[in-house]
């Protein structure tokens, strides 16, 4: 369940935070997803809110699904009939009684709200996501405002990890 006190850190992450507002599950595909996988995700999705419902010691509240593909899905967008949320490109939604819905993350605009979830992207849209995470100011997140975790944007910047420097900080810490 989401914390309410933390809906001004999850507005700060952008679509990901709107889209993490109520209960969910993600489910992260590289490239689109199959049928057969959508259905495994969504078995997933009903496995979970059984157990959720047995630890509640009744009703529990249904989770939304929230499948991220790298690629567009058609063959699963037309054979369980998704339709696009209008005003917002790159979400797809099912039925509501489904709660399920597809986030196409080449489709996302190049805004500073979808730049998590771009990040999460393959090909030229990682890439892309990954300049222009670069090239944010050090104090801010690639979400809406101020940065919710201090020194990420040091880690995230590295296009590379470097062996050496984090046998340094950790030599550095056990010495202290």
């Amino acid at each position: 369940m989401p914390d309410p006190a933390r809906a001004t850190l999850r507005a700060e992450l952008g679509l990901l935070g709107e889209l993490a507002a109520e209960p969910c599950l993600f489910e992260l595909f590289h490239d689109a997803p199959s049928p057969a996988e959508l259905r495994g995700c969504v078995r997933k999705q009903l496995h979970w809110h059984r157990e959720l419902a047995r630890r509640a010691g009744g009703e529990a509240p249904f989770p939304r699904l929230c499948v991220l593909s790298g690629g567009r899905p058609a063959t699963v967008l037309d054979a369980f009939r998704f339709e696009p949320e209008p005003g917002r490109p790159g979400l797809y939604r099912a039925a509501p009684g489904w709660q399920v819905d597809v986030v196409v993350i080449a489709e996302l605009p190049r805004t500073r709200d979808t730049l998590l979830l771009r990040l999460l992207g393959a090909r030229a849209v990682l890439r892309d996501a990954i300049r222009e995470l670069a090239a944010l100011p050090g104090d801010a997140s690639p979400g809406r405002g101020a940065s919710p975790c201090p020194g990420w944007h040091a880690c995230a910047s590295r296009s590379r990890p470097n062996p050496r420097r984090a046998r340094r900080r950790t030599r550095k810490r056990r010495r202290s």
